[in-house]
């Protein structure tokens, strides 16, 4: 069974890139959002196994998108994961303070990476 995935970035090319990425693996990818608004409806809708949010959406910040995420009790089985082509040290604070289960480097986003963070999020939860 392939796992689910919804990607929230601002960038279609992104989003088009991501998908043929992550989709080579197993993982599916069963929706998009541009906003934190849609993001959050998309979420809830979907209830996908892994949430991908970038860091910059546009004018919102991905940070705060995530923590919307994490207080809906509606998507508490959804993986949380933070994307950015910022180097992850550069974000280290705002990362301490996040409710992601991790951060990943936009280069770095591949199944098995995406699919790691998922069973060592799922560990901890069970």
């Amino acid at each position: 069974m392939r796992t689910s995935v919804l990607l929230v970035d601002d960038s279609p090319t992104f989003v088009d890139r991501a998908r043929a990425t992550l989709e080579r693996g197993d993982l599916e990818v069963v929706g998009t959002a541009d906003t934190g608004v849609a993001a959050l409806a998309e979420a809830v809708r979907l209830q996908p196994a892994a949430i991908l949010v970038d860091v910059q959406l546009g004018p919102e910040s991905g940070f705060d998108v995530v923590r919307r995420m994490a207080q809906d009790e509606r998507l508490q089985n959804s993986t949380l994961i933070l994307m950015s082509t910022c180097h992850e040290d550069e974000l280290r604070d705002l990362l301490d303070a996040t409710p992601a289960s991790a951060f990943l480097h936009k280069l770095d986003l591949t199944p098995s990476r995406v699919l790691e963070v998922r069973q060592r999020a799922e560990g901890r939860a069970g």
